[in-house]
């Protein structure tokens, strides 16, 4: 029995003893992690991570040794090493702050600044304030040198914590003084008052390179836009202005003048329309409305908006100017009218045609249509042949219309079918052009193929035309060249006309001649009163080399009926 107890005293001992030994064999974590921590703060980051692999061994789970080995790699730059090293510990624990510190920090130490952003985007996906990151993503943006989204960043970082010395130290070294910016922007001022506006355009850029939030530099560089009639360009920095001070005047003021200047005066009443209900009886706007209407033909509004204005401000001097030109140019747009048209020559035979043309006109927003009958006769007077016709300008879009035309007669004085359809695209800078084409039927159907090309400078307008034609298996090809100056903006005007050819713009086809000609004509078209309005037309054409034709016109009109 002695003999078993003792045995088992000493089996107890030896297992004691061991047990001991091993205890005694496995070190102090705390101690080795405090003693590589100092080894890296002294730049002995090899040894640091020497006595870190040692305590891992131990305990594999002490994250802080993990992450310390992971820094000293990044400290040592070697950032693919200090992913690898810590990257698994966001498997375990995805909102690990110190882990997503360090990942952010090694890819911005390793110049990986894309990288970087993506985890400091990461975890401010956790913590959306975190006043560390902000700074680290504004910080990084600053070194990508993509200055304006780290101001923007910077900006976000300041409303959470205006004191922040960092935030605010890097904001002033991205910045410039604002008196830069502000002489910056004066030159890209004086730029545009010279109509330079391209390098206007290049100073609002430096200028918002440094600070986005220039509301002046961002409103210039869109006035310029619309300057150059680039509206598109206008209009997405405009929106995008109004969206961030919605009741801004100049925002909205600009807004109008891009729909006017693009002839988009649907548009342009919406817009206007908003400016008014934020500044009810403002005179600016209130006048550019009525301009909107009267350039959209909307007379009737367009007093009423004046007058309106008038009561505000009766010495408006653009808002008197523009009712006075309404009173006098638009007040009567309808009109009835008679006009002579006499044809005169004696080789190879006699001739002499008179054609009287009667009817009514009738005006609208959408165009101008016109009614009339056509009386012709051979002098001295025969039998009367009557031709009827109807005529219109139809309006399109504000920039195209189309030019209608059809007549008809029962008598071999006229064609039995006059027709035309044309189309004209007013263009930039003054110009217009057309293409259409016109056709006569006496015993056979005649096609005659036209165009034009126009320009129109303040009161000079210049109009080449040609007509082709297909007749006798071959073609025929006429040329008009007309000129007029204009004595107003109505209709009124006196011009000169060269041609060869057969058709004449103004001429009222009878018998086509399939030879050439020579030809040449001047006349006036003018308002006697605001009501009555003559018109008178003198021509000589050579036809043919073997007789002389001359041509003469006049016709007076009245306008009676009030604008709608």
């Amino acid at each position: 029995m002695n003999a078993i107890k003792n045995v088992s005293i000493c089996l107890i001992c030896r297992l004691t003893l061991l047990t001991t030994g091993f205890a005694q064999q496995k070190p102090d974590a705390d101690a080795l992690f405090l003693t590589a921590r100092d080894a890296a703060f002294s730049e002995r980051w090899s040894e640091a991570r020497k006595i870190c692999r040692e305590l891992l061994s131990y305990y594999p789970e002490y994250y802080d040794a993990t992450i310390l080995m992971g820094r000293t790699y990044a400290q040592e730059l070697k950032t693919d090493s200090a992913r690898t090293v810590i990257s698994p510990l966001l498997d375990m624990e995805a909102d690990n702050y110190d882990v997503l510190t360090l990942l952010a920090d090694n890819e911005i130490w390793g110049g990986q600044y894309d990288q970087a952003l993506n985890f400091i985007d990461r975890a401010l996906g956790f913590y959306p304030a975190d006043e560390d990151f902000l700074y680290k993503k504004a910080n990084t943006f600053y070194l990508k040198k993509d200055h304006p989204n780290a101001i923007r960043v910077l900006h976000e970082l300041l409303t959470v914590n205006p004191d922040h010395a960092n935030g605010n130290e890097l904001l002033n070294t991205i910045l410039p003084p604002r008196m830069f910016l502000d002489e910056i922007y004066a030159r890209a001022d004086g730029e545009a008052h010279a109509g330079n506006w391209k390098l206007a355009r290049k100073y609002c850029r430096q200028v918002l390179a440094e600070d986005p939030d220039y509301f002046e530099a961002s409103l210039l560089m869109a006035q310029t836009f619309a300057f150059e009639n680039k509206f598109d360009s206008a209009r997405i920095i405009s929106a995008r202005l109004r969206k961030a001070n919605p009741r801004n005047y100049d925002v909205l003021d600009l807004m109008v003048n891009i729909e006017m200047w693009d002839r988009d005066y649907k548009t342009a009443a919406s817009r206007v329309g908003r400016a008014l209900a934020a500044y009810p009886n403002d005179e600016n706007f209130l006048f550019k409305k009525a301009k909107i209407q009267y350039l959209a033909k909307d007379y009737t509004n367009a007093l009423k908006t004046l007058n309106k204005l008038l009561k505000i401000n009766p010495n408006h001097e653009e808002a008197l100017a523009l009712k006075n030109d309404i009173l006098e140019n638009h007040q009567y747009r309808d009109y009835v009218f008679v006009e002579d048209y006499f044809e005169f020559f004696k080789e190879p035979y006699l001739s002499r045609k008179l054609v009287t043309s009667t009817g009514i006109s009738k005006w609208t927003r959408h165009g101008t249509y016109i009614a009339k009958v056509n009386m012709g006769e051979e002098l001295p007077y025969k039998s009367l042949a009557f031709q009827y016709e109807l005529e219109a300008y139809q309006q399109l879009f504000p920039t195209n219309y189309l030019y209608l035309d059809y007549a008809y007669s029962r008598n071999d004085f006229f064609p039995g079918h006059r027709g035309a359809v044309e189309f004209f695209q007013r263009l930039p800078k003054g110009f217009e052009a057309s293409l259409g084409v016109r056709f006569l039927y006496w015993t056979d159907l005649t096609w005659i193929y036209t165009g034009s090309v126009s320009w129109l400078y303040n009161k000079n307008y210049l109009s080449f035309r040609p007509f082709f034609t297909y007749q006798n298996s071959r073609w025929i090809d006429s040329y008009n060249l007309t000129y007029r100056r204009y004595f107003t903006e109505k209709d009124d005007y006196v011009y000169a006309m060269v041609g060869y050819g057969n058709y004449s713009d103004d001429f009222i086809h009878l018998n086509p001649n399939p030879g050439s000609s020579y030809r040449v004509q001047v006349g006036i078209l003018k308002f006697i009163t605001v009501r009555w309005f003559f018109l008178a037309s003198a021509g000589y054409a050579y036809d043919d080399g073997y007789r002389n034709r001359f041509q003469a016109s006049a016709g007076v009109r009245y306008y009676f009926s009030m604008f709608k």
